[in-house]
């Protein structure tokens, strides 16, 4: 995406509108994790760590469901403010939205931009670890990244200064994959080598958790037979994980230990059966999914309790 681009998207939802009612802000969050604030580091995300839009989506669910309103034509209002990029760098990732409506940008050259609600460059971080394919997110007052050479860092949401890093592999493939952070626990997709195993192209076959206060290292979930593209771990906020695979497989994690709860997914799934996409956790407890089997897309259902599959359809 392209900084002129990029200036002309970041258009406050509650701005005015000129043939349009115009909406109120919506109010800072009161009894969160205001940024900066760790003293409840390791809490529920949902208890101490609500943030507008925390991670790739906005919610630990990954439903992309917000609860505000915004102007159904964008092109019949002017920007609240406009921000435009000083340097050639690339900008694919989720803007995250904090507690007291803070922006916070990630960009592929290695930087992390927290802008204020008027568009006021707040602080920038540079990654000295390489270039940030991924979508970071904020949990506890702290936001979560990772390089492509293996490192996982979290910073102070308050000032940008790193309070952690750790190498956890020695590379993350390019792809525009999440982080995901609740419970206490951050989880990053990456590579690993495995003995006689050559890939066609780099491409993430592993889950590493670390403890989201020090960056200890908790567990790492080796793939066997499929990849992962575009992590997206997605949660009902019980200390559980579940993301879906390359290529239609579905799984259930405890974020604690890493121990598998269930696979389910497509099971005669083939690696050529490639997507993108990724699964939600709807509010009814049923995992929904949307992948390609053959040369044909596909939806698809799970309970979330021991995913069982409940339907499928083509699209």
């Amino acid at each position: 995406m392209s900084s002129a681009l990029l200036a002309l998207l970041l258009v406050l939802p509650w701005a005015a509108v000129a043939l349009e009612p115009a909406a109120a802000p919506p109010e800072p969050l009161d009894g969160t994790c205001p940024a900066g604030d760790r003293s409840c580091a390791g809490a529920s995300a949902t208890a101490t760590g609500k943030y507008y839009w925390a991670n790739q989506k906005g919610d630990l669910n990954r439903t992309g469901l917000s609860a505000h309103a915004v102007p159904f034509d964008l092109r019949r209002q002017a920007p609240a403010w406009r921000w435009t990029d000083p340097e050639p760098g690339v900008i694919r990732a989720t803007p995250l939205i904090d507690d007291r409506l803070n922006l916070y940008m990630s960009t592929i050259n290695g930087r992390v931009i927290k802008l204020s609600p008027e568009g006021s460059v707040l602080w920038t971080y540079r990654s000295k670890y390489g270039v940030q394919p991924s979508v970071p997110a904020l949990m506890d007052g702290l936001l979560f990244g990772n390089t492509e050479k293996g490192w996982i860092y979290a910073l102070d949401m308050e000032t940008g200064e790193e309070v952690w890093a750790v190498q956890a592999s020695n590379g993350t493939a390019s792809d525009t994959a999440s982080m995901f952070a609740a419970s206490g626990v951050v989880v990053a997709a990456t590579m690993m080598p495995v003995e006689g195993r050559q890939e066609a192209f780099q491409t993430n076959n592993a889950l590493v958790a670390l403890s989201s206060r020090d960056g200890a290292h908790k567990w790492t979930h080796l793939m066997t037979g499929f990849n992962i593209y575009n992590f997206q771990g997605a949660s009902p906020d019980d200390g559980t994980m579940i993301f879906m695979d390359s290529s239609g497989g579905v799984y259930r994690l405890n974020l604690d230990t890493g121990a598998m709860l269930w696979e389910s997914g497509i099971a005669d799934r083939q690696a050529s059966f490639f997507t993108t996409a990724a699964a939600v956790v709807g509010p009814n407890d049923v995992v929904y999914c949307v992948s390609n089997y053959g040369d044909n897309g596909i939806v698809h259902a799970y309970n979330l309790s021991d995913g069982q599959p409940l339907w499928r359809t083509n699209v």
